[in-house]
């Protein structure tokens, strides 16, 4: 999900959150263990020790636990981010950042008897990541219904409304996403469909390059996305 309420059981959660973190903090809790807190500067990963800042975020993934199996909240971060951080560990830490930073990921285990709504906090977060996050230096355009923008980075989606760009622009980006929404099913596996949207996406990047002052390329020339 992308920016947007989540619906249902989720969503009274969302707004306790939302309310916790309009008044200070919020953290979520496993057993006595806090597993994440997270204020108006950024996201602390308790267990690693690790202070994100909002800037650096992408997006959170949780998985809730089991009574058989641990769950696990997930954080993109991004590569500015690792390139700060990994030179300041050693010995085995290290060697964990760096692999780490073959998926952009940081991830802490959530073990409880209860349960703990780990998933619902990771979609809450991510839209609160989208919210909050400052517009990136580098833009990626990959072809999607909601939004065809990311920040290069940290893959962290960019909606249309906040990019500093003409209206024109910002519907030629709406339309060649909402293309790319209509793939059927059965296309969206083979790479020749995909192909198709590259000349429009690599004039759109120039265009979008050109209206916010920022680097922009699409997907297939972006190698070095997490």
């Amino acid at each position: 999900m992308f920016g947007g309420r989540r619906q249902g059981p989720a969503e009274d959660m969302w707004s306790e959150w939302s309310r916790g973190l309009s008044h200070g903090a919020v953290e979520l809790v496993a057993g006595r263990r806090v597993v994440a807190r997270v204020d108006h500067e950024g996201v602390l990963l308790v267990a690693r020790d690790l202070f994100v800042a909002w800037e650096h975020l992408g997006f959170a993934d949780g998985l809730d636990p089991l009574s058989t199996m641990p769950g696990s909240l997930a954080v993109a971060v991004s590569r500015p981010w690792w390139a700060e951080h990994v030179p300041t560990l050693s010995g085995r830490e290290r060697r964990r950042a760096q692999e780490e930073l073959e998926t952009g990921l940081v991830s802490v285990p959530v073990a409880s008897r209860r349960a703990v709504p780990v998933e619902a906090f990771g979609d809450w977060l991510s839209a609160e990541v989208i919210a909050r996050a400052p517009l990136p230096g580098r833009l990626c355009l990959t072809p999607g219904p909601e939004t065809s923008v990311l920040d290069r980075d940290s893959s962290r989606p960019v909606p249309l409304d906040r990019l500093p760009i003409s209206h024109t622009l910002r519907d030629r980006l709406a339309a060649w996403g909402a293309a790319a929404g209509a793939v059927p099913d059965d296309e969206r596996t083979v790479t020749a469909t995909w192909d198709r949207f590259l000349p429009e996406g690599r004039v759109l990047a120039a265009d979008l390059e050109t209206e916010t002052g920022r680097s922009a390329a699409v997907w297939a020339d972006c190698p070095d996305m997490p």
